[in-house]
């Protein structure tokens, strides 16, 4: 049994093998939070991701930066993916809802400040920087 194997543990195929479970891990995870989010109602546009992370998009930002023409990178990207609205879904690694609505800038900011933490990883990362402030405020939810 051990010679069928043999060929095959060589790094290529260690390589590949690793790259192809990340694929797939990041594939479940996907699904799994899309479920739980189709559970609680609807969801924004959102802006697909064609590579894994989302590198593809944060290419885009950079190349948009380094030309100093982020403003411009934002109006197109609400253009093309909300029809003109100002909140979309980014969908790469982590669900990032990005938005220039007022009235959503105010819930998150003031109304309802509370429900829109950051998550624990960022309050642990954070906390001796930052102290217990808002800007590491967790959400109630979890």
């Amino acid at each position: 049994m051990i010679d069928l194997i043999r060929p095959y543990l060589t790094t290529p195929y260690i390589a590949l093998f690793i790259i192809g479970a990340l694929y797939v891990k990041t594939k479940v995870e996907k699904f799994r939070r899309n479920r739980r989010i189709a559970l609680l109602g609807s969801r924004g546009p959102i802006r697909p991701t064609w590579l894994p992370y989302g590198i593809d998009f944060l290419f885009e930002v950079i190349r948009y930066l380094l030309k100093d023409k982020n403003y411009e990178l934002w109006l197109i990207t609400f253009k093309k993916y909300a029809g003109g609205r100002y909140t979309i879904e980014h969908d790469g690694a982590e669900r990032v809802i990005l938005t220039s609505e007022p009235e959503n800038i105010k819930a998150v900011l003031a109304t309802q400040f509370k429900d829109y933490g950051k998550g624990e990883a960022f309050r642990l990362d954070f906390h001796d920087f930052l102290g217990d402030g808002e800007f590491v405020a967790k959400s109630q939810r979890t």
